[in-house]
């Protein structure tokens, strides 16, 4: 009897993807689990703080959804995530500001 081939874990956690899912929504999937205890957020455009108003995870830990406090300006956000790996995670999300 065959096996069906499976994919390895990966060995570090790692940002998949990062885009905005509503007017203050981010989705944030990591490719794999991750602590969902430890893991903490700062988002920037440029050089100014952004305020995170909830975070929630899937029941796998895998996908966080960002709600922040404001609509989206038409700019670049940068995320970083600690907290869930030796080093910090990094991805960016270029907006259109919402009308």
């Amino acid at each position: 009897m065959l096996k069906a081939p499976t994919t390895p874990e990966p060995a570090e956690v790692e940002i998949a993807s990062l885009k905005t899912t509503g007017a203050t929504q981010l989705t944030v999937e990591f490719n794999k689990a991750v602590d969902t205890n430890a893991a903490k957020f700062e988002l920037k455009r440029g050089n100014t703080v952004v305020k995170i108003v909830d975070v929630d995870f899937n029941e796998a830990g895998t996908v966080a959804v960002i709600e922040l406090e404001n609509r989206f300006a038409a700019a670049t956000y940068n995320l970083t995530v600690t907290g869930v790996s030796e080093k910090a995670l990094t991805a960016s999300v270029t907006t259109t500001q919402e009308t």
